[in-house]
């Protein structure tokens, strides 16, 4: 397998970075109990900022899960699942596979928002 080009290598840094960033935001603190998801498993909240007051940002906990963290992200991964937990999306397609890690894939959803 080959190594991704250097743009690539430089935006899988920027969303580790972003990744983090967003961990750091889940602290406990500013969110606001929105209720529980519709299979029960995770407790949601809501929070609003000033940068997008009119769209929240959401949270779900969950403690004591049905599944294991791998099984939630093959899920997150797995293109027939996400239409079940994503009605935006459409479908996915492989662009370029560089090792078990690191992938380039084109996804497509309907609607106007940035997903």
């Amino acid at each position: 397998m080959t190594t991704p080009p250097p743009h690539i290598e430089e935006a899988i840094a920027r969303a580790m970075t972003a990744g983090k960033e967003l961990f750091a935001l889940s602290a406990p603190g500013e969110w606001h109990a929105a209720g529980t998801s519709h299979v029960g498993h995770a407790k949601l909240f809501l929070r609003y900022t000033p940068e997008a007051a009119h769209m929240p940002q959401m949270r779900g906990d969950v403690h004591d899960a049905p599944f294991s963290p791998e099984e939630v992200l093959a899920a997150l991964k797995d293109p027939e699942a996400r239409k079940v937990w994503d009605p935006r999306f459409e479908y996915a397609e492989l662009v370029e596979k560089w090792d078990d890690g690191t992938l380039l894939a084109h996804s497509f959803q309907r609607g106007v928002l940035f997903v």
